[in-house]
């Protein structure tokens, strides 16, 4: 209802409900003078889920990312920037781009060492007068490197126009080393979602031979069929990206802005 109302101008949407939007038979289309603007954040942001969005909706979309501990917002997309620019880091790299940091934020990208080099990942540290200050309890101190917050996301760097623009790749916690190779759950995902399904979920479970191994979890309510679908499309990804296993649950295990509980889905899975 708010996206069909011709005077809306501004407005803030999670992934989920972007996905939502996306999916919908209804046509979105702002009759107002002033250009609907919608910014984005909270959960990971897949590139396929934004470019069908976009194709619903004409707005001036504006992708961003924050942390409790960073008072909410720590990057945005700059405001005005040209279509080239937006189509370049929003749909060329891995995931859409998350944007440059806000003054005042400092930013590291850690792995053995700051990394310097564009396209490097790394883990994601961030300083500044907007970061919260140490937690007082023993336990938290593993959140900190030095005077840096660590946020546990993936992260590298691209020089476009003469600006670093950020980009995640996934969590660490989402990062799994099957057989010696990083395999990025975010990613996979993505791969299932640019091949029309979007509601099968990657996640990652505790193998006694590879270390971490991979299967695939979706819902009860899809056929035989689907499983078979699944299964002709799993062979289009490197065999190191394959899931071996399919699991048919009754629901998806999220939290209330939609981010998918790998942990608890693995856990329940294993038992």
């Amino acid at each position: 209802k708010l996206l069909l109302n011709k005077n809306l101008t501004f407005i803030y949407l999670n992934p989920s409900m972007l996905n939502l939007v996306s999916k919908s038979s209804l046509q979105f289309k702002s009759k107002s003078k002033k250009k609907l603007t919608l910014i984005c954040g909270s959960a990971p942001l897949s590139k396929y889920v934004l470019g069908n969005f976009l194709k619903k909706l004409n707005c001036n979309f504006i992708h961003l990312m924050g942390m409790t501990e960073t008072c909410n917002t720590a990057f945005t997309v700059p405001y005005s920037l040209s279509k080239k620019i937006k189509k370049e880091i929003y749909f060329k790299y891995s995931s859409p781009s998350i944007g440059v940091p806000l003054n005042g934020v400092n930013v590291k990208i850690f792995k053995k060492g700051y990394v310097k080099k564009e396209g490097v990942e790394g883990e994601l540290l961030l300083s500044g007068n907007n970061i919260i200050q140490r937690y007082f309890y023993p336990k938290t101190k593993s959140l900190f490197h030095k005077n840096y917050i660590r946020t546990g996301d993936i992260c590298f760097f691209r020089i476009i126009n003469g600006r670093k623009y950020y980009f995640i790749s996934g969590r660490i916690k989402e990062m799994l080393i099957r057989n010696g190779i990083n395999v990025y759950l975010n990613e996979i995902d993505d791969f299932y979602q640019k091949n029309g399904l979007s509601s099968v979920f990657s996640v990652s479970i505790n193998d006694v031979y590879l270390g971490e191994d991979l299967i695939l979890v979706t819902q009860k309510k899809y056929s035989e069929n689907f499983k078979s679908k699944i299964i002709k499309i799993s062979e289009k990804l490197p065999k190191y990206m394959r899931p071996t296993s399919i699991f048919f649950l009754k629901d998806i295990f999220r939290t209330k802005s939609g981010k998918i509980k790998r942990n608890q889905i693995g856990l329940y899975v294993a038992t």
